[in-house]
């Protein structure tokens, strides 16, 4: 009545257990990238951990450089959202 896991086939006519298997052979392409991105952002963050003075219309305040930056890449990423959402309704409009 019900096949086993191991006894049902895909597309490529091995069972979706070889299936599985298979793909935990190798080390994600995905991983690695993350452990990259994340070793670049800790050896940014030690080179640029020096004080800076940032200047954004009236406002001036001493951060640190990484520091800077980060909030840069959060309010360019929620800004972009935001665009997204507004120009997604805009064309459902029409």
């Amino acid at each position: 009545m019900h096949e086993s896991p191991s006894s049902a086939t895909n597309d490529s006519g091995r069972s979706d257990a070889e299936e599985f298997r298979s793909r935990d052979k190798g080390v994600s392409p995905t991983l690695i990238g993350f452990v990259l991105l994340a070793v670049a952002a800790v050896v940014f963050i030690v080179q640029n951990s020096e004080p800076s003075t940032v200047h954004f219309l009236f406002f001036t305040f001493t951060t640190r450089v990484w520091v800077g930056v980060v909030i840069a890449l959060v309010l360019g990423a929620v800004l972009d959202r935001l665009f997204a959402v507004w120009w997604r309704r805009r064309r459902e409009r029409t």
